[in-house]
């Protein structure tokens, strides 16, 4: 689901469950808000709104170490295919093709990272033409043997880094969870707006903890997505290493 529609639903039915209180508000009678009511009411949206504040911190704690364990793997990866590179550039000649299968599936990758649509183009890059194109090396010197198989440990472990990085692209959010909580929130702005005088200050600051909640989901849904969005993974050092393996090319 798109994010910010996700978000603008979420915040309609905040905003919603502040209206359908003030409207009940208006429909009580007075001995169902009496003072006794009252505390008895607060102390059970209080529960409502703890398991709420423990959930919603959950979600993000989750969200968010999901999000810098990609970033990790970006970094670990990157630092890989430029390691990779120089390895395979102090072998000599021999190595151009391999060098070049290398160049074209880094340029896969960085589509498949930050594409909209990133499973479309993860079995391109997923074949085994890198550690072909290094193990069909034939070396004439010790120095070429030790770069070799140098270079066929980087290659697996570059290709374990990819692997990982596609399975840690499945959602870390759990939607029946986040329903729940929304549930939890509506009730909780409901009660309030009951409870609370009918007049502009009271509005104002139920419609902002609506905002504001709605803001802690969106933050939750941005990490979600860590290619994508206003909270996306830079591509900045993943670009400059590309452009440096395109000028290095024979």
């Amino acid at each position: 689901m798109n994010l910010e529609l996700a978000s603008l639903i979420v915040l309609a039915i905040l905003l919603a469950s502040v209206f359908v209180g003030r409207l009940l508000r208006t429909k009580l009678p007075d001995h169902h808000v009496t003072a006794e009511s009252r505390d008895a009411i607060k102390m059970a949206i209080g529960l409502v709104a703890t398991m709420s504040a423990l959930v919603l911190g959950l979600l993000l704690s989750s969200t968010k170490g999901s999000f810098d364990a990609e970033r990790g793997e970006v970094v670990q990866l990157t630092s890989q295919i430029e390691f990779l590179d120089r390895v395979l550039e102090a072998y000599g000649p021999d190595a151009d093709e391999a060098r070049a299968e290398l160049l074209t599936q880094v340029q896969l990758l960085k589509q498949r990272l930050w594409s909209p649509k990133p499973s479309s183009t993860y079995g391109s890059y997923r074949s085994n033409g890198l550690y072909l194109a290094i193990h069909h090396l034939a070396p004439r010197t010790p120095v070429q043997e030790d770069l070799k198989a140098r270079a066929l440990s980087e290659a697996a472990q570059m290709g374990q880094q990819i692997a990982t990085l596609h399975a840690q692209s499945a959602s870390a959010i759990s939607w029946p969870l986040l329903s729940v909580v929304v549930f939890w929130l509506s009730v909780m702005l409901l009660t309030f707006s009951v409870l609370a005088p009918g007049n502009l200050s009271t509005n104002l600051v139920l419609a902002a903890c609506a905002l504001s909640v709605t803001g802690a989901i969106f933050l939750i849904l941005e990490l979600d997505k860590p290619f994508s969005g206003l909270l996306q993974i830079p591509s900045t050092t993943f670009d400059t290493l590309l452009a440096a393996m395109e000028k290095s090319r024979p």
